[in-house]
Parts: C-alpha cells; sequence; structure tokens
C-alpha cells in the first residue's frame, strides 16, 4: 500500500473497477488477452481503470496492434508500452525451455507453407529472447 500497489488480478477473471487507479498489465500478446484488455477500457466514460502500463512478454503481432490501434478508450488511456521479449521458461541460469513440445514435427512440415514459417519465426522469437 505504501507504493499504492493495491493486488494483483487475473484478467480472465472479473474484476472489481479502479475508474482512478492506474493499473499495470503484464501479459501475453495472444488474441484473448487484447480483447480482454480492450474490454477495459471500452468504455470511455468507464473505463476499469483511470489508465494503463503495459507489459508485454513478447513482441505484439501488428494484427494485434491494430486491433488494439482501433478503441480510442484504450489508446488514449497508454502511459507505457513495453515488449519485454521474455517468452520462454527459466529452470535454472543457464537452463531454459522454449514450451515447444511439438517441434519434433518440423523434420516433416514444408518450409514453404505459412503456419510452418509463422511456427518458425516464433521460434526465432524465443531463441533470440535468451
Amino acid at each position: 500500500m505504501a507504493k499504492n500497489v493495491f493486488h494483483l488480478e487475473r484478467l480472465e477473471l472479473v474484476r472489481k473497477k479502479f475508474p482512478h487507479t492506474p493499473a499495470i498489465y503484464f501479459i501475453s500478446p495472444t488474441k484473448n488477452s487484447i480483447k480482454k484488455l480492450i474490454e477495459d477500457f471500452k468504455d470511455t466514460e468507464d473505463p476499469q481503470y483511470a489508465f494503463v502500463h503495459l507489459f508485454f512478454s513478447t513482441k505484439v503481432s501488428d494484427n494485434l496492434m491494430k486491433e488494439m490501434s482501433e478503441y480510442e478508450g484504450l489508446v488514449d488511456r497508454i502511459k507505457t508500452f513495453v515488449e519485454l521479449n521474455v517468452d520462454l521458461n527459466l529452470y535454472e541460469d543457464n537452463i531454459y525451455h522454449l514450451d515447444q513440445n511439438d517441434s519434433l514435427s518440423l523434420f516433416n512440415m514444408n518450409l514453404n507453407d505459412t503456419a510452418t514459417n509463422n511456427y518458425l519465426n516464433k521460434i526465432g522469437l524465443q531463441i533470440f529472447t535468451v
């Protein structure tokens, strides 16, 4: 309370409104999390929070950026926007996991396929964060 941190809440839950209090969001840039973020600020007269500091675990795609930019109620309340690039699981100082359990399927994939390229780009971004 001394540093004005009241509590932590999961994005998926129904949360009490604090329209005069700033919020810090640490979220993964997924369609669902962006949808929840937009819902919190869609009502310009009665937002979930006064303004928002956004921290994403990895790069936000162009499609999700475009989707967020279409909502003035959100855009006007963003005070901080950071892509942290921490999209990995750290087990020890020098042991990490990218949580790509189906990566062996790459050996049978068509490298000219869009889905394959998207998958390889995701892995590349994760490796870049290390």
